[in-house]
């Protein structure tokens, strides 16, 4: 059947990794002294450590820290986008409010403008601001995302919650391209989205419709998830053990009660 829920791709970055995936090395004020990540970027652009302002540094998870029902994150990403600017980035005269951020981007802009992997209507956003990301809408900055790895042998997924981090304070964390998620702010919603897709009803399905090792956004498309409501003890329970499961690592037991 037909799904409430749109499942959405996370944050790419055209191929520049190594421009925009970072390591915090140490903070002052409203910067943060950061390192460009190089390693195993397929497009190498030079290692620096610099101040960067702290306003478009976010926290950043990728697909590989992703088990069910449980989460890390290790990096950072430069992501000099809004809620409200959603797929094109805050403006030039915006951006240069932020002189280190700035000078960072404009030290690099010729390897960002010459970006492979913007096509169509994207590529007409990049021509206008260099320094653009991809897959980017209000749904990116929802306090509360059900994600599940894009490619993976069998249906992982679980609750990310927006941290509040030791650098940056609370902020939204950012899926990297190898998540697929759905982005909500209510968060019994998104613990009763998640319980349902990791019953063994719903995973099975899921896992049926897999092509090979990929689970795009388009799988929640065949499946009817109702709405959640708060008004029906179900989804109330469902929700609730799921979140329950998330933080006391007793997944098979949980899963259990929410098969019943």
């Amino acid at each position: 059947g037909d799904s409430f829920y749109k499942a959405r791709t996370g944050t790419f970055t055209g191929g520049a990794n190594a421009a925009y995936w970072l390591e915090i090395l140490d903070m002052k004020e409203d910067k943060v002294l950061i390192t460009n990540i190089t390693e195993r970027a397929k497009n190498p652009i030079e290692k620096k450590e610099r101040w960067v302002e702290k306003e478009f540094v976010f926290p950043l998870i990728k697909g590989n820290e992703i088990d069910m029902w449980n989460y890390k994150y290790s990096k950072y990403i430069l992501f000099p986008h809004t809620k409200e600017t959603k797929m094109k980035p805050v403006k030039i005269e915006e951006l240069k409010k932020y002189q280190s951020t700035f000078k960072y981007f404009e030290e690099i802009k010729s390897i960002l403008k010459n970006r492979k992997g913007f096509a169509g209507w994207e590529r007409y956003i990049l021509e206008d601001y260099y320094y653009s990301l991809q897959r980017i809408g209000e749904y990116t900055f929802s306090k509360y995302k059900v994600c599940w790895r894009y490619i993976s042998k069998n249906f992982t997924t679980c609750v990310i919650e927006d941290p509040e981090d030791k650098f940056l304070g609370y902020k939204n964390l950012i899926p990297n391209e190898k998540i697929i998620y759905v982005g909500l702010d209510d968060k019994k919603a998104a613990y009763f989205l998640c319980g349902m897709l990791s019953s063994s009803f719903f995973s099975k399905l899921i896992e049926g419709f897999m092509v090979q090792t990929q689970i795009g956004p388009n799988i929640l498309n065949k499946l009817n998830i109702p709405s959640f409501d708060n008004k029906n003890n179900q989804h109330c329970s469902i929700s609730l053990i799921c979140e329950q499961g998330h933080k006391n690592g007793k997944l098979d037991e949980s899963l259990k009660k929410i098969d019943l």
